[in-house]
């Protein structure tokens, strides 16, 4: 392997959220219950089994939510991270290309370059609402492309790929014998068809998703994949090298909020939630000059661009360091002169934040 470091995550793990006010760089949802609330009881932890290769009914359960076989499941633990990991080391090596959006998720672009493999952008332009272009697309899938990486919903804009999009890539992919990652850990915002998951759409689709960006259950790291039972195979192979015994705490405590209805409980609330945080932050963003955005299809990003070409580092940093109020910045996501905005927390700290917001950029525009 290759690693190569990932400078959203030591900005964001070095920020001191402890100093802030307001915090709306954050990409995921803050749960309103505990986990005692939501029915977790010292009883579930008391449970033994050992699963070497995932709990089986969480395999269970997530086939059946997917309408795929059980074999098709990969849940080693360690989040949606450790899964894109895994897939990524399985389908890639030194000599080998993926195809990945930008601006897009940082973390998940290292990712992928630490296999070693070269790393060629796919733009999603904000010109075409940050949707891809297919003939665009269909220039750039060529070897030695391997793998195709996407996110759905798009982080950072929050816009969605549609089922026929998803089929044409997929096709695509498979001319050439590529496979497409499909980094789903927002697309539970969503429901309807615009939610189906990529891999059950077509077999060279992966999916991966999470109980933590929709769930808000962050800490307890739990992610799959959705791939074929071979692809499954060999990511378990090399998770071996990793680790030797899942996370089974964890899993307990995710089983039980799949049972006892948790888990669809959190994602019901996230999905009102998103929709009335988004209310307040259109409006607080419609009251600003100087700042365009193209409106999120779902989720709890919005990525706000500063009109005039300005880089926009002086902004972010005037807005935490006076107005003790934090967004993520664009540099992280190829777009310096835009910073992401982040909205799944009350609706008094993204009411506050936003004005904030209009105060700095009006010192920062004088």
């Amino acid at each position: 392997m290759y690693f190569q470091p990932t400078r959203y995550m030591e900005f964001a793990k070095e920020m001191h959220v402890e100093n802030a006010e307001c915090v709306l760089a954050f990409s995921g949802i803050f749960s309103p219950w505990s986990l005692e609330e939501l029915g977790i009881t010292a009883g579930v932890l008391k449970k033994n089994a050992f699963y070497p290769y995932g709990h089986p009914e969480i395999k269970e359960i997530l086939a059946a939510r997917y309408g795929v076989r059980s074999e098709q499941i990969l849940n080693p633990g360690g989040g949606s991270s450790l899964v894109n990991f895994l897939l990524g080391a399985a389908l890639l090596g030194p000599g080998d290309a993926a195809l990945v959006e930008s601006p897009g998720y940082e973390p998940l672009t290292q990712t992928i370059a630490s296999t070693g493999a070269q790393i060629i952008r796919l733009p999603r332009r904000e010109e075409r609402g940050f949707n891809i272009d297919l003939d665009e697309f269909a220039e750039l899938m060529r070897p030695p492309v391997k793998l195709v990486v996407l996110t759905r919903l798009h982080n950072p804009t929050g816009r969605n790929i549609s089922a026929d999009d998803m089929l044409t890539i997929a096709q695509k992919a498979e001319e050439i014998g590529a496979w497409v990652l499909s980094d789903e850990v927002y697309l539970d915002f969503l429901t309807g068809e615009g939610a189906r998951a990529a891999a059950a759409l077509h077999p060279r689709l992966i999916t991966t998703n999470s109980l933590t960006k929709v769930c808000g259950q962050g800490d307890l790291r739990i992610g799959w994949a959705i791939a074929s039972p071979e692809l499954v195979q060999k990511c378990w192979s090399i998770n071996n090298v990793l680790g030797v015994n899942p996370p089974k705490v964890c899993d307990q405590i995710a089983l039980e909020l799949f049972k006892n209805g948790g888990v669809d409980r959190l994602l019901e609330w996230a999905r009102r939630q998103s929709q009335k945080n988004w209310e307040i932050v259109e409006s607080g963003l419609s009251n600003q000059t100087g700042l365009r955005w193209v409106k999120p299809e779902g989720g709890i990003i919005v990525f706000v661009h500063v009109t005039g070409g300005r880089e926009a580092s002086g902004l972010t940093n005037l807005l935490r360091d006076k107005y003790k109020t934090l967004v993520m910045p664009g540099r992280f996501f190829d777009q310096p002169d835009s910073f992401r905005l982040g909205f799944g927390g009350s609706k008094e700290m993204l009411a506050e934040g936003l004005e904030r917001l209009g105060l700095a950029l009006a010192e920062w525009k004088a």
